[in-house]
């Protein structure tokens, strides 16, 4: 008889316990994921599986979620991350080598960056590998935090109470690159580009060398024109491949460099 009620506590015990685990997961994703693929507004990449990106940072405290599609069953978090990167010339990441030292986020109303030790991140609020290592399937959330403001824990795993906002849709108004100096104006639009790029430069009055560079510093174009007063120069980009590069027009009143986005 002792042994019967014995199994029978141990039974209910584990019962209780399975019950009470699915209870604290089931809280947890309703707190946390409190948006859903429907509202996002931007969508970065093509394909029928999609995966939410979302990062938190802490001053001021706040939110942002991209969606991503893709084809196939799979994506590394590193390429997510690169093609949103390049879509959206407002957010901007360091890597460390193969985890992020840095997520910054820079618009009209917000100028965004760590301010605690360290980014954590998670994929559905699991445990995760680096990101060059951790692969995502189709409704999947990688999340993004500042550590400073987030929830640990005992096996470091991270969750943060922001309310989630989905970012907007890129403005190519907003991302015009300008610059006013000396009486010398440099407009870079639209950035991020597709096939072309605009260089506005009004107030000039000299040869400029125009170069386009890719972010391992080789240099994939270059031209010499010569401005009066004011020139506009168009510059195809769609033979690049989508990623980073810097322009720079250097002349004698004017040496300025600017990164674009090619997409």
């Amino acid at each position: 008889m002792k042994r019967i009620v014995l199994v029978s506590l141990v039974l209910i015990g584990l019962n209780i316990n399975a019950f009470n685990q699915a209870q604290e997961k089931q809280s947890k994703s309703i707190k946390t994921n409190d948006i859903s693929f429907d509202d996002i507004l931007f969508w970065v990449g093509d394909g029928t599986s999609q995966a939410m990106f979302i990062v938190n940072w802490c001053n001021p405290e706040i939110a942002f979620a991209w969606g991503y599609r893709f084809k196939g069953d799979s994506m590394l978090v590193s390429d997510i991350i690169e093609d949103i990167a390049a879509a959206d010339s407002r957010i901007h990441f360091t890597d460390g080598g193969g985890y992020i030292t840095d997520i910054t986020y820079t618009d009209s109303t917000y100028s965004l960056r760590l301010v605690g030790e360290y980014w954590m991140y998670t994929v559905n609020e699991g445990s995760v590998s680096g990101i060059g290592s951790q692969y995502v399937y189709n409704a999947d959330f990688i999340e993004f935090g500042d550590e400073s403001c987030g929830i640990s824990d005992t096996n470091w795993i991270y969750t943060w109470n922001t309310s989630i906002t989905p970012v907007s849709v890129p403005d190519s108004d907003v991302f015009v690159q300008s610059l006013t100096e000396n009486n010398i104006q440099l407009f870079i639009y639209p950035n991020p580009c597709t096939d072309m790029i605009n260089i506005d430069l009004k107030g000039v009055n000299e040869i400029v060398c125009l170069t386009i560079t890719h972010i391992d510093g080789k240099i994939l174009y270059m031209q010499n024109v010569f401005v009066s007063d004011s020139q506009n120069i168009s510059i195809p980009v769609n033979n690049l491949s989508k990623g980073v590069y810097f322009v720079r027009i250097q002349g004698v009143a004017l040496n300025k460099t600017r990164k674009i986005i090619v997409y």
